[in-house]
């Protein structure tokens, strides 16, 4: 038991640091649902695959899966470069590769770093597809 929570106490400012590294936001879950009910016009990214995306999304998103080889020609043609990218992932590291590629085309993006699975953990609100 001690050698965890060592290993966690060592990570756990290394963490910190590395967020405040990142060229955009990386929210909590409150503060991603904050900044999602404060900026309407967001356009709100789910970059797992499809099959994730179908088995459960947050309302309002669209998928994009950033392991795609078409993943930027996409982004460039289907995302509005004048309005914010809301972006997530199941776990939240594809959500910041894909942050990564659309901060350098120039798009203001803010990225869930938990994921999908903290905002379902949470209890907000999870559609599925039929």
């Amino acid at each position: 038991m001690i050698m965890p929570r060592f290993i966690a106490q060592i990570f756990k400012p290394l963490k910190k640091l590395f967020k405040s590294m990142l060229p955009f936001p990386s929210l909590s879950v409150s503060e991603f649902e904050a900044y999602l009910k404060s900026h309407p016009e967001v356009q709100l990214l789910d970059v797992r695959t499809p099959v994730e995306y179908a088995e459960g999304h947050i309302p309002g998103s669209t998928n994009m899966d950033v392991m795609a080889p078409d993943f930027l020609p996409r982004a460039q043609t289907q995302l509005d470069a004048n309005l914010p990218v809301a972006v997530y992932c199941r776990s939240g590291a594809r959500s910041k590769q894909a942050a990564m590629f659309l901060a350098r085309l120039k798009f203001q993006v803010t990225d869930l770093d938990s994921g999908f699975l903290g905002w379902a953990a949470s209890g907000r609100p999870v559609e599925q597809d039929d």
